[in-house]
């Protein structure tokens, strides 16, 4: 009756020192006989940001404009093309400005969306 389950952990320091990977994917497996348990698909991923260092231009997959956008929606004044590309991102950086506002402005940004 288990629905597929995906606990997604993202980290600003280092996880796994062992690899360069910046995402992980972790399975349950039985821990004597270390078979992998099939029922349903159950996985851990852990993205850790600090190891991610592409460049804006460097961008390929959505995967990587998503952790770019994580990693530097902070350093982000406005939406870069390639990020502008996707409109969840666009959406989320807005939401992250908002979240930025003092009251002020916040209030005279309301009033201007009930005025649109």
């Amino acid at each position: 009756m288990l629905n597929p389950i995906i606990a997604v952990t993202i980290t600003d320091f280092l996880m796994f020192k062992e690899n360069q990977k910046v995402i992980n994917r972790f399975v349950y497996k039985e821990e004597t006989d270390n078979f992998v348990y099939k029922g349903a698909e159950l996985k851990f991923v852990f993205l850790e940001l600090p190891k991610f260092n592409k460049k804006l231009e460097e961008l390929e997959s959505l995967a990587d404009k998503w952790i770019y956008f994580l990693k530097e929606t902070a350093k982000l004044e406005i939406i870069p093309e390639p990020l502008g590309e996707v409109p969840e991102i666009k959406r989320a950086l807005n939401i992250a400005n908002q979240a930025n506002f003092n009251r002020q402005e916040l209030d005279s940004f309301e009033r201007r969306a009930i005025m649109l």
